[in-house]
């Protein structure tokens, strides 16, 4: 997200700024609303799961560490998580 406002976007830099809670420079503004953006697509699809029952949500791949922080959900790392579902199907 971040990589495609910096193409698509005149003089806008690629962001490699920090997640912040309140966000006072443009790098960190730009990461900090791609997150923000992630995190609420992923709540929202929560909501609709845990409305059936219970849920978790299984975070995993490159960007999971910097996501699960601004989750307001109940959440997991699974560092190899795809790799466990591929086992799981040969085995």
């Amino acid at each position: 997200m971040c990589a495609a406002l910096a193409r698509n976007t005149a003089q806008l830099p690629d962001a490699v700024g920090e997640y912040r809670e309140a966000p006072t420079n443009t790098m960190d503004a730009i990461v900090s609303g791609c997150l923000h953006a992630q995190a609420g697509a992923i709540e929202r699809m929560f909501a609709r799961v845990a409305a059936e029952g219970p849920a978790l949500c299984l975070l995993t791949g490159g960007a999971a560490h910097r996501i699960a922080p601004c989750l307001g959900i109940p959440c997991r790392m699974e560092e190899t998580l795809v790799l466990d579902g591929l086992l799981r199907c040969i085995s």
